[in-house]
């Protein structure tokens, strides 16, 4: 099993203001909630990539429409090696080989709810709270 670095859950410093020409690579992008923020980073200037297990109608849809296709599964392997930043799914657990080339790689990652928080919404706050925040 393979624990992430705390130190490693934030945002780096050159994607403070905007995620404009970053390389963020969402883990768990076939979920509703992590395509969605797939079409938001895009729209912002983001380069996306994303992994998962099998995805569906109309999530699939909507992904392709965007040009995204996702690697399949969790591998190593699905973590390009030029990513600036990944945001994790609530899918993706310890077991996931991923994680470890993200602690390898010492990649940043954020949470979904971090990054709609960061760049999108402006009032989430990181860590375990997450959208609560937002009530």
């Amino acid at each position: 099993m393979t624990e992430l670095d705390p130190q490693l859950n934030r945002l780096p410093a050159a994607l403070q203001k905007s995620p404009v020409g970053a390389k963020v690579h969402l883990a768990g992008i076939g979920g509703v909630a992590m395509a969605a923020l797939a079409g938001l980073l895009l729209e912002a200037g983001a380069q996306v990539t994303g992994s998962d297990g099998d995805v569906y109608p109309p999530v699939s849809d909507l992904l392709r429409d965007m040009n995204i296709s996702p690697a399949q599964g969790y591998g190593l392997e699905t973590l390009p090696a030029d990513c600036d930043l990944a945001v994790i799914g609530n899918v993706v657990t310890r077991q996931f080989p991923v994680l470890e080339a993200l602690r390898e790689r010492r990649v940043p990652y954020l949470s979904l709810p971090q990054a709609l928080g960061q760049w999108f919404l402006g009032q989430a706050q990181p860590g375990a709270e997450g959208l609560k925040n937002l009530v």
